[in-house]
């Protein structure tokens, strides 16, 4: 479930990631706190200036997230992603 927070003077958007619940390592194995030794959440962060936007966010988020259509923030090549975003993009055009 997707929420926003003030922190400071702004607005923080938090989601667990909806492809990926769990943060893995290079050999795909789930990541353990190193002080707590349980398992890391996949979460998405945005930050915004008013909590307007933050809400506009969060709906355009929830609404993606319903039509399984969210695409996560990575760190892969855009090569690694063109064929993820033809399967979830190019559909509803």
């Amino acid at each position: 479930m997707a929420s926003v927070r003030k922190r400071g003077n702004r607005f923080i958007f938090v989601a667990d990631d909806p492809n990926q619940k769990w943060k893995t390592d290079e050999n795909g194995d789930v990541m353990l706190h190193p002080k707590r030794g349980k398992k890391i959440r996949n979460q998405i962060y945005k930050s915004f200036d008013t909590m307007e936007e933050a809400e506009l966010f969060q709906a355009d988020f929830e609404l993606k997230r319903l039509k399984g259509t969210v695409i996560s923030p990575s760190t892969q090549k855009v090569a690694d992603l063109v064929p993820r975003f033809i399967e979830v993009v190019a559909p509803l055009k």
